[in-house]
């Protein structure tokens, strides 16, 4: 038997839809000015999408390119090492935090 309340959560109008998702940002890795219109809009990235050797980097240029610090929760050391390597100095140079 299927619950009422999954019914009622499937029928709500456009606009509940609209109210709850005010805030959502979406961004493609592919498209760098969607990860900077994003990174634009907070004050710290946290990064939680990987593989980070993939999808990582994409979000590391753009944290730079609008100085938004960035934060991820990745294990992943070779990705952390050339991440290191590429854009420490950089990150340095515009006060941007790279975790």
């Amino acid at each position: 038997m299927k619950s009422p309340l999954l019914k009622e959560s499937a029928l709500q109008s456009l606009e509940d839809l609209e109210i709850n998702l005010r805030g959502i940002i979406i961004a493609d890795t592919v498209d760098q000015d969607s990860m900077e219109a994003m990174t634009k809009s907070c004050y710290c990235l946290l990064n939680t999408v990987g593989p980070y050797v993939k999808y990582g980097e994409a979000a590391v240029k753009a944290c730079l390119n609008t100085k938004t610090d960035y934060v991820d929760i990745n294990g992943e050391t070779g990705f952390i090492h050339d991440m290191q390597l590429k854009y420490d100095a950089e990150a340095r140079e515009k006060g941007v935090s790279i975790c």
